[in-house]
């Protein structure tokens, strides 16, 4: 029988490998690209708000220039 530790660190350690997992199914966003992506893709996105959407995209598994994620606001707000 499993105590509430052992499930703990058993979920512990699957959450950080699906992190890693998701920071190496993303390609690195270069400073250029960050730019061409605040100037079109996340228009009018607050600095909090973009680093929002790139962690969205980076969960997704996708290139935020790929633009399979949408960048949007709702009532002044980003809405993934």
């Amino acid at each position: 029988m499993s105590t509430f530790t052992d499930q703990l660190e058993g979920s512990l350690a699957l959450a950080e490998k699906r992190q890693q997992a998701v920071a190496h199914a993303v390609p690195l966003v270069t400073a250029e690209q960050m730019d061409l992506i605040t100037r079109t893709v996340a228009q009018g996105a607050t600095p909090d708000e973009l680093k929002l959407y790139l962690f969205d995209c980076a969960r997704q598994g996708v290139h935020p220039l790929d633009r399979l994620v949408h960048f949007t606001k709702r009532g002044g707000k980003y809405t993934p």
